[in-house]
């Protein structure tokens, strides 16, 4: 399982959970912001650590509760391994 770079431990149980590639900047930061706002539970996944640490604390500072993964989409088990992760720690179902 990859271990995402930072957790919130604020518990929001009735939160929808969003998942946002390309999360670190542009329409993908913003995007997870907003969800943040409306009240999700919002991973990120991107190939820079910092920014995705930036995104991160902008995901907080907006009052969501955050993952972050530093992982190129390119990398099939990479990305599978990010959205187990984000199952577990959120304790959702995983279909498929």
């Amino acid at each position: 399982m990859l271990a995402p770079l930072q957790i919130t431990r604020r518990q929001n149980r009735n939160a929808a959970n969003v998942v946002i590639t390309g999360g670190s900047a542009g329409l993908g930061r913003a995007t997870a912001v907003e969800f943040a706002r409306r009240g999700c539970n919002v991973a990120v996944i991107a190939r820079d650590p910092a920014r995705l640490n930036e995104a991160r604390r902008d995901i907080e500072g907006a009052g969501g509760r955050s993952l972050a993964f530093p992982v190129d989409v390119a990398n099939a088990k990479s990305v599978q391994a990010a959205a187990d992760t984000v199952a577990s720690e959120w304790n959702l179902s995983m279909c498929g």
